[in-house]
């Protein structure tokens, strides 16, 4: 059950485009589908808490680097925060991303919010969306469009809650958590089944370094699924995407 109400202005062509895309609320899912992987991330003991801190990574592009990105979660108040910021070059193309995940110590969302700019030459466009959480209804804010919607099941925000059951279990091998989460960059009104599974502990290089982590892949159907690599304490090595003609990698610096 949606309503929405809008509040519209005139700028000019370029502001006019940007408004058009910010309201789908589904602009660039590249960046996107990156960012949340660094949510989730040397030695064989497995993690016993959620993390806190700062983590850099590098963004490669097929094999090329194309970009940084960081990680910072806090724990206060009661309520979990993550903050992402990614920045990536493609060609004549600058993105520069920053996604902020509140979620209360039981995973229950609060708000969840991204801004996005991309930058051609003198071109800026800015995609920002926030959406608050009260239940089962989510007040989505994308541009100048204002929706208020009643999602069909209980959800959580990708990442802590995973992790969480992750630690529960122990990482086992062959372990296997999934829940519907909120997503509006793959559909605002329409809750997304993610599934999260545990290959087990693997060895892996990075630079001239080796590393003793647990491999994880995590996966939406017909979206994406990354092969994920954390260490001790739950923090993202490295990260993995294959699509289409693309090979992503983010690698922890």
């Amino acid at each position: 059950m949606t309503t929405s109400r809008n509040n519209t202005h005139s700028d000019s062509d370029s502001t006019t485009h940007q408004s058009g895309q910010s309201q789908k609320g589904k602009a660039h899912p590249m960046v996107r589908v990156i960012a949340i992987a660094l949510f989730l991330g040397t030695c064989t003991k497995a993690p016993s808490a959620i993390p806190s801190g700062s983590w850099q990574y590098a963004l490669y592009l097929n094999g090329s680097r194309v970009g940084s990105a960081s990680i910072t979660q806090s724990h206060e108040s009661g309520r979990y925060v993550t903050s992402t910021e990614m920045t990536m070059k493609a060609g004549e193309v600058t993105s520069i991303s920053r996604t902020i995940i509140t979620e209360t110590e039981n995973f229950t969302p609060v708000k969840y919010e991204t801004y996005n700019k991309i930058i051609k030459g003198s071109m800026v466009q800015n995609i920002d969306t926030a959406a608050e959480f009260s239940g089962k209804k989510v007040k989505l804010t994308a541009g100048t469009s204002i929706q208020e919607i009643e999602l069909e099941k209980d959800v959580k925000l990708e990442g802590n809650y995973f992790l969480s059951k992750l630690i529960e279990a122990g990482f086992k091998k062959d372990t296997k958590i999934e829940h519907y989460i909120y997503e509006p960059a793959i559909d605002p009104e329409i809750p997304i089944l993610m599934k999260v599974y545990v290959v087990g502990r693997e060895t892996i290089a990075i630079g001239e370094k080796t590393y003793q982590s647990f491999h994880v892949i995590e996966y939406i159907e017909k979206f994406k699924s990354f092969d994920m690599y954390l260490d001790e304490k739950g923090v993202l090595l490295k990260a993995e995407l294959t699509m289409l003609n693309m090979n992503i990698q983010l690698v922890r610096e």
